[in-house]
């Protein structure tokens, strides 16, 4: 039997929404908790790194993910590749692996390819995918697609990656401090480059537009989100850097032409 607290609670409930909230209004409880996350999280002293060094081509420094977050756009590409045997598809920035084994399941018969700019990340994808016995599968260091095969994937995942967790709350009338159009704009002509014509680009949760880049001329909108599934708490940034007020954007997977208008 479930152990309850003196409140009726279980006590996974009576710590989130009644014991949690008192501790962190303690004096020094939050410096507290961050020194004892540093010490004991090898991925959180990853983040703090990153956001630190601020390497070359580095959006999102922070590693929350979770398996089958997005099951309406995977399975729109399921249906859309249903007619290769074996399609190549690209998670970029893949975090931990959650999205490139939840895309094992949507396309079993797919080799698929992770890549992400934390070193952290990639360890733990590789040590997963060993004790799953995942075949077919590969993981990458790196932080953009320069070196990938011109049109060698059929679809390419970019979620919740072009974004940088720091705008979360919408204030800054700026993005350039943390994350420049430019350098999505450039990252994803690099992704363009490597996907096959009639391939499929997903781009969620960003803080840019795709409809925004050059490249977008070159590709056709075929999904979008209904109203109550657009992102939230996610601020959008025009070519200027400068924030779009009250923009809505709800288009997240478009299909490269196959023959680039005249």
């Amino acid at each position: 039997m479930r152990a309850k607290s003196k409140t009726g609670l279980g006590w996974r409930k009576f710590y989130t929404t009644v014991l949690k909230p008192n501790l962190v209004r303690l004096p020094g409880a939050r410096r507290l908790a961050r020194q004892a996350r540093f010490v004991l999280s090898p991925g959180f002293r990853s983040e703090l790194r990153l956001q630190r060094e601020k390497p070359g081509n580095l959006f999102q420094p922070f590693r929350h993910t979770a398996l089958n977050r997005y099951p309406g756009i995977f399975s729109f590409v399921r249906e859309a590749l249903a007619g290769v045997a074996v399609p190549r598809v690209l998670s970029f920035g893949c975090s931990t692996g959650e999205e490139v084994f939840t895309l094992r399941e949507y396309l079993p018969n797919a080799a698929i390819t992770g890549i992400d700019i934390n070193h952290w990340n990639i360890s733990v994808c590789h040590r997963r995918a060993e004790r799953l016995g995942h075949s077919n599968m590969e993981f990458r260091l790196k932080a953009d697609a320069l070196d990938e095969i011109s049109e060698s994937y059929d679809a390419v995942f970019c979620m919740a990656v072009f974004r940088h967790g720091g705008l979360s709350e919408g204030n800054a009338p700026g993005c350039d401090h943390l994350i420049r159009f430019e350098d999505f704009e450039r990252t994803l002509a690099e992704i363009d480059r490597c996907l096959k014509p009639g391939g499929y680009l997903s781009v969620m949760h960003s803080n840019f537009r795709f409809c925004d880049t050059e490249i977008s001329k070159n590709y056709e909108t075929v999904l979008t989100l209904d109203r109550e599934q657009q992102p939230s708490g996610v601020p959008l940034y025009g070519r200027s850097n400068r924030k779009l007020v009250e923009a809505v954007y709800n288009a997240v997977v478009f299909q490269k032409r196959r023959i680039k208008p005249g």
